[in-house]
């Protein structure tokens, strides 16, 4: 995530840097936007929709204690069921 889709979503708007869903953002949105200033190796990274070349979501990490990642992702309503996964 960008410094400054954070700052909008942060603002309470919608960032004008990266194409979005048009529910974008979602619940979650604004609290990952407050990490980014951490700078984490583990995110908040966008997740982003290849088909319609648009942000869908986020996801990221933190560590919980040493040698332990929790990851946590939020996709918006619109986009959520239809994942499929490709190798």
């Amino acid at each position: 995530m960008t410094t400054a889709t954070a700052a909008a979503l942060l603002e309470g708007g919608r960032p004008s840097d990266i194409p979005v869903a048009d529910d974008y953002p979602s619940e979650f949105s604004r609290g990952v936007a407050e990490q980014v200033a951490n700078g984490s190796d583990l995110g908040p990274y966008v997740i982003y929709e290849l088909k319609d070349a648009i942000v869908v979501g986020e996801i990221g990490g933190a560590f919980t204690e040493p040698g332990t990642v929790e990851i946590g992702y939020a996709v918006v309503r619109s986009r959520r069921g239809q994942g499929s996964c490709s190798n």
